[in-house]
């Protein structure tokens, strides 16, 4: 079927243009142009036509669709009860069923929002809160545990469960009770942008005993799991959010920590988009050798499979339409349908309407043409109601049923106090020296001399990566040792041969990801060193920043917290001796 022939038979099927071009990732204006040329006389925008025997798909059938509805995350219950909800679910036949923390700007204000949507029954949100690099729930009175990466370093299995039970019980506080969380996949490079800190490290064994803990955690503190990216993302040098990934093989031990987190009682498995071509030339989401074959047979999961975000491009691109991929995951053997996320970033109010929108456009193409693929055979009403049974055993555990499972500011207090305390000791057991220095380390700066700190911006613009936020204090930590700091922040425009380190006694250069980025931070180390004063290399993102570093000390902290910082300060200085191993193989210039 030819572009212009698919969008012809959806609009003669009822669809709306908006629907059409969602569907098919085409603009309104080039769906709107296609209709033209074919001589289709347009109806009025908003409207829907019946054709014989057959109503406006998100209608025929309504108990279908509200079955449909069931298995789409984050899902179409309106949460925020304001005019603009209204207007999209009076549109769509759905409301927008995410917090947008623009609109929802407290902690306070999700648990009231929590707790007017029971109403309507058990609720169990999804949201992203890895740690360290991802957090979307980071609210000020939550505190951040550092992610996987740190924890790895750490080494600890009963560190790793602390850090799932403190982060869970906070969830559950205010109503979040179901985590996209832990990532299993083992990190084998940093050509993969959105991995990197968000895995526990490059040991299977290792991987396996801290992802295993962590979902113990998590479970115990009444938050579902999910472990991520299966079959294993290890080794797929690019962006799963780009394009889709290509592995000839997986990697040895790929598997394990998967296996270990369902062993471990994970509710659910998130599959990724990515192909392992010796298993399957399809993306794994829509491969049914993966979803059954390896994750429900051979690992014997019995949980919820969730797809990757069905949002993302590449998926829409590589089947044509983001229904479509719906219907292919659901006949690979998945249960539950990601369509963004549960809690969207701050964004201006006029941005936040129109992704709300977007959204629903595009939830409301998935349940047509599941509906659709349905009543043609491809799939089974039988077939959906499985998979709403095993949604529903996971919504039945770990939901909030009454507003009074939801925890008051008091109880929220203390479990963020004690968060805080997990925080402290994964960040001082995480931290990790890679190049030290005898005649630099502990740092000793003269009482008059001054301390230099260069900046590097964190790297924005990076998938999965909430990090970049996290506010800046390395130099008001440093204040605390020594009293004069001088902090220069560099950019694209800076040239190494300008900076000037003749004032200096010693210079910390600090980097976020920067590996990922286009400064040449590497160069600028090297001028600085070149001027015969010894440089500090402080990592608080990917190590692979470190790789190649001229400078004589390379600290990581894995994650830029300020527990995590104030953890390399105190290293520093020698306040504090540092146990931490970095967890990925060590580059040789290392």
């Amino acid at each position: 079927m030819t572009p212009t022939s698919d969008v012809l038979a959806r609009y003669d099927s009822g669809w709306p243009i908006r629907w059409i071009a969602a569907e098919t990732g085409r603009s309104y204006g080039w769906v709107h142009q296609q209709l033209r040329k074919a001589g289709v006389t347009m109806r009025p925008r908003g409207s829907t036509r019946r054709t014989a025997g057959k109503a406006n798909p998100l209608t025929t059938d309504g108990e279908l669709s509200a079955l449909v509805t069931r298995l789409v995350r984050p899902g179409f219950r309106r949460l925020l009860g304001d005019e603009e909800d209204r207007r999209i679910s009076v549109r769509f036949g759905a409301g927008v069923g995410r917090l947008s923390k623009g609109a929802v700007p407290t902690s306070r204000a999700v648990r009231a929002v929590l707790a007017d949507a029971l109403a309507d029954g058990p609720l169990a949100l999804t949201v992203n809160q890895e740690g360290g690099r991802l957090n979307a729930a980071d609210w000020p009175d939550l505190s951040l545990l550092p992610g996987a990466m740190a924890l790895g370093a750490a080494g600890s299995p009963e560190l790793a469960r602390e850090a799932g039970v403190a982060t869970g019980s906070q969830l559950r506080a205010i109503g979040l009770t179901w985590n996209l969380a832990p990532v299993c996949d083992l990190y084998l490079g940093h050509g993969n942008p959105a991995l990197g800190t968000r895995c526990f490290g490059s040991d299977p064994e290792q991987v396996a005993a801290l992802a295993a803990a962590f979902v113990d955690g998590l479970e115990g503190a009444g938050v579902a799991a999910t472990a991520k990216h299966f079959p294993g993302l290890g080794g797929v040098d690019a962006d799963p959010h780009t394009t889709i990934g290509r592995l000839d093989r997986l990697s040895h031990g790929a598997l394990l920590p998967f296996e270990a987190a369902v062993t471990a009682g994970a509710s659910a498995v998130m599959v990724g988009s990515h192909v392992v071509a010796d298993i399957d030339d399809v993306p794994a989401i829509f491969s049914p050798r993966i979803v059954q074959g390896l994750l429900r047979d051979q690992l014997g999961f019995g949980g919820v499979i969730v797809t990757e975000n069905l949002s993302i491009p590449a998926i829409i691109r590589a089947v044509g339409g983001i229904g479509e991929a719906a219907v292919r995951a659901l006949e690979a053997g998945a249960d539950l349908l990601m369509v963004d996320s549960e809690v969207s970033r701050r964004k201006p109010a006029d941005a936040v309407r129109h992704s709300n929108t977007s959204l629903a456009i595009r939830r409301a193409a998935v349940v047509a043409a599941v509906v659709e693929a349905v009543e043609k055979g491809r799939l089974t009403s039988d077939r959906l109601l499985a998979s709403v049974a095993r949604v529903d055993a996971v919504v039945r555990r770990h939901g909030i049923a009454q507003p009074a499972d939801l925890g008051d500011e008091f109880a929220l207090r203390a479990l963020s106090r004690t968060a805080s305390e997990v925080c402290l000791r994964v960040a001082q057991a995480g931290v990790t020296v890679v190049r030290g220095n005898a005649r630099i380390l502990p740092l000793r700066v003269p009482p008059h001399g001054v301390l230099g700190v260069v900046r590097v911006p964190p790297v924005r613009g990076l998938r999965a990566d909430s990090s970049w936020r996290t506010p800046y204090v390395l130099s008001g930590l440093l204040t605390e040792f020594h009293h004069s700091i001088e902090t220069l922040t560099v950019n694209t425009d800076t040239s190494p041969g300008v900076l000037d380190a003749a004032r200096w006694e010693v210079v910390v250069v600090v980097t976020h990801n920067a590996c990922h980025g286009r400064y040449n931070y590497r160069a600028t180390i090297g001028a600085l060193a070149e001027q015969g004063r010894p440089v500090i290399h402080l990592a608080t993102g990917d190590p692979a920043d470190l790789a190649h570093t001229p400078a004589h000390v390379a600290i990581t902290t894995y994650s830029p917290d300020p527990a995590s910082v104030r953890a390399a300060v105190r290293t520093i200085f020698g306040t504090h001796r540092p146990t931490g191993a970095l967890p990925v193989p060590a580059r040789r210039d290392l």
